[in-house]
């Protein structure tokens, strides 16, 4: 796949391990490193969540319910929907039902079995509750569980993108959470799941540590123990690792391209890369002047050096985003509809079109706000966009804010630019939320009637190839239109020991990202 990359440092020194002792006590009774004997991985991970159950709030579960819990389906880190708790699948002629066959040899952390009764009490919660993607299934009018092992959907309406949100929501035990507010279940502080680890214990902003389940539907994982070390600070986890206290910097870790450098001189390590379905992109303000008139946003976009964000923001650790829509997801995706080039003179012309001259020092709008959150590389973009902007007479200061201060202020639209990101799989509707209507990301307040119209029939129609070209339309739309302006191509950076094998990138066809039952060490 021509966006994806594996780079690979071997270094021949030897690094004498001290790995930290933990509440559970990773050293066994005759005093031997039990993290090296037995596979305990031990994760830097920036953050622990609220608590366990990521069907009821956005802050919840975080990366170590990944391991904890299933769904029923999975979606692996190149983009690949596949087997979950169910084994197969069908769809009717018309699209309205959906049948899921399910795993019977399945039994919850606690010993219970797991049956369909657990998927359907799962959804109809979520839809109940109006919990995480509730929107994703409000085309769900029906769920049948004719026997243990089958779920069936019906649908009020095709929803072609529904196969896409099912990895999203993870299958909670009804035994434990059925009558009860599954705000408050104790279980959202000790989860108990089906996936591949059992939860054992969390210390507060310290650690989370995992156990595996031997039990596990799907064979014994390759680890005896996960331990997820919290620590918020990037460079604090790049030292960490360095001194031997951790093993994995991996996704929640969010390692930056800055680190790279450093990381790369540690012995025995081995660093892999994978450009993603991420991207980082530009927005502007539609509701305010001078952003209301698309010669301006395209005179934006004339300025950006997308190429230099490339080199100097992500050290040369992502790809120039060219299209309208992630290539990750090759489908969907055209290359007909494209960022431009930069064209400094060009866009100065727009700006004299519009009607914005150059003052005497060159300047033609001025106490522009470019609003970012703290992240290294949408500091770096942030800067580098300053100044592509300072070329053609835009003047612009920027206010860097902490995350939820950050959406405070996108959310009421207070800033005239925004630097973002995030995933853009696996499936195109995903840009309903982007740039649709009322979508949970849509702050520069965008609207296009045609777009809209574009993502119900895209969520209608099941041909792939149909929806493909009702996607290039979208594309199209967003090219002209610049709501959102692509820069970058966000690149996974993956450092670990060199003993430690299995990882979802060197897996990218069998295994969801983060999903570490298939780790092992090989000495």
């Amino acid at each position: 796949m021509k966006f994806q990359k594996i780079i690979s440092c071997f270094l021949t020194l030897t690094l004498v391990l001290s790995l930290i002792s933990c509440n559970d006590k990773a050293s066994s009774n005759n005093g031997k490193n039990e993290a090296q004997e037995k596979g305990t991985m031990i994760v830097a991970c920036s953050n622990a969540p609220i608590h366990y159950n990521r069907n009821a709030n956005s802050l919840a579960g975080g990366y170590p319910s990944i391991n904890i819990f299933s769904s029923l389906l999975q979606l692996t880190i190149s983009g690949e929907i596949i087997s979950d708790l169910a084994k197969t699948y069908t769809i009717s002629d018309d699209g309205l039902t959906y049948t899921f066959n399910l795993y019977d040899n399945v039994k919850w952390h606690d010993g219970e079995k797991f049956t369909s009764a657990d998927v359907k009490y799962t959804f109809e919660t979520i839809i109940k509750e109006k919990g995480m993607n509730v929107e994703k299934y409000i085309n769900i009018k029906e769920i049948l569980t004719p026997d243990d092992n089958t779920v069936i959907f019906k649908l009020d309406q095709v929803d072609a993108s529904l196969l896409s949100y099912l990895p999203q929501t993870i299958i909670l035990p009804k035994h434990l959470y059925e009558n009860t507010d599954w705000l408050e279940n104790p279980a959202n502080k000790k989860p108990v799941g089906t996936g591949p680890f059992k939860f054992v214990s969390e210390e507060k902003d310290v650690s989370i540590v995992l156990e595996a389940n031997k039990d596990y539907f799907k064979g014994e994982p390759g680890l005896d123990r996960i331990i997820y070390k919290i620590i918020p600070d990037e460079s604090t986890a790049v030292q960490a690792y360095i001194n031997g206290e951790v093993d994995l910097l991996g996704l929640p870790a969010a390692i930056s391209p800055s680190s790279v450098k450093e990381l790369e001189k540690i012995p025995d390590t081995k660093i892999q890369t994978m450009i993603s379905a991420d991207r980082q992109y530009l927005i502007t303000n539609l509701s305010k002047k001078p952003w209301d008139d698309v010669r301006v946003r395209r005179a934006v976009a004339l300025c950006l050096d997308r190429p230099l964000l490339v080199e100097k923001a992500h050290k040369g650790y992502a790809e120039t985003a060219e299209g309208f829509y992630t290539p990750a997801v090759s489908w969907a995706y055209t290359d007909k509809y494209k960022m431009p080039a930069q064209d400094i003179e060009a866009a100065k012309k727009l700006l004299d079109e519009a009607g914005y001259l150059p003052d005497a020092n060159g300047v033609r709008i001025k106490d522009v706000n470019i609003v970012i959150f703290e992240f290294a590389v949408f500091s770096e973009i942030a800067t580098i966009v300053q100044q592509n902007l300072k070329s053609i007479g835009i003047e612009a200061k920027i206010t860097t804010l902490e995350a939820a201060g950050w959406q405070d202020k996108m959310n009421a639209g207070d800033f005239d630019i925004g630097i973002m990101g995030g995933y853009h799989g696996p499936d195109p509707d995903n840009m309903v939320g982007r740039a649709g209507v009322g979508g949970w990301a849509n702050f520069m307040k965008y609207n296009n009637p045609e777009l809209e119209e574009i993502f119900v029939n895209g969520r209608k129609e099941t041909n792939i190839d149909k929806r493909a070209e009702i996607y290039s339309e979208m594309q199209r739309i967003l090219s002209e239109d610049l709501p959102v302006m692509p820069l970058t191509e966000w690149c996974y950076i993956i450092v670990s020991k060199n003993n430690l094998q299995g990882h979802p990138v060197e897996n990218q066809d069998k295994i969801a990202s983060s999903n570490y039952f298939l780790m092992h060490y090989t000495d």
